[in-house]
């Protein structure tokens, strides 16, 4: 069988695209780089990317430099003049540093894995958001946690959700 060169350069064009697009791909929305920043309670600045849904508004936050963050830290707001509604997938995971994450109003979904493996974390107030549903897997390993406070607008939590967590060292669960 000959393989027709024109053929085998079409091809390799294609699985070379295809390699450069879809590490940038999220649920099928593009990765966009943050222009904006955040700081924690220490002082630590805290890099975003995130992809948008159809009404421009940040559905899959995602910080960018977990091992250089901590302290406690509020979702923001707005990032770029964009409504921030979600965390993504692993949007903190293994940042260990991490000791407290307050939610803005705005926050209505919390993606698998987001802050799986985040040892540091102390306190945890989903209160002041609209979040109904902790997927899958988000606090599983976070085994610092003493403080939660789940809100009032919860109305499911995921599977594993807060799988190894040491609920002896509770001081606070609302």
């Amino acid at each position: 069988m000959k393989i027709n060169l024109k053929s085998s350069l079409m091809i390799l064009f294609i699985v070379v695209a295809f390699m450069v697009i879809m590490p940038n791909m999220v649920n099928g929305a593009t990765t966009i780089n943050a222009t904006e920043t955040s700081t924690t309670s220490t002082g630590k600045t805290v890099s975003w990317t995130y992809s948008l849904n159809s009404n421009n508004e940040i559905q899959d936050l995602v910080c960018s430099n977990v091992d250089s963050i901590s302290g406690t830290i509020t979702i923001p707001k707005t990032i770029d003049g964009h409504k921030v509604i979600g965390l993504g997938y692993n949007a903190f995971k293994n940042c260990y540093g991490l000791t407290g994450i307050t939610f803005n109003a705005n926050i209505t979904s919390i993606n698998k894995y987001a802050f799986n493996k985040c040892t540091g974390i102390q306190s945890i107030d989903l209160s002041t958001s609209n979040v109904t549903k902790i997927n899958d897997f988000t606090f599983e390993d976070c085994y610092g946690i003493k403080t939660l406070n789940l809100g009032q607008n919860i109305t499911s939590i995921g599977n594993r959700c807060f799988f190894k967590l040491y609920w002896s060292n509770f001081s606070c669960l609302t």
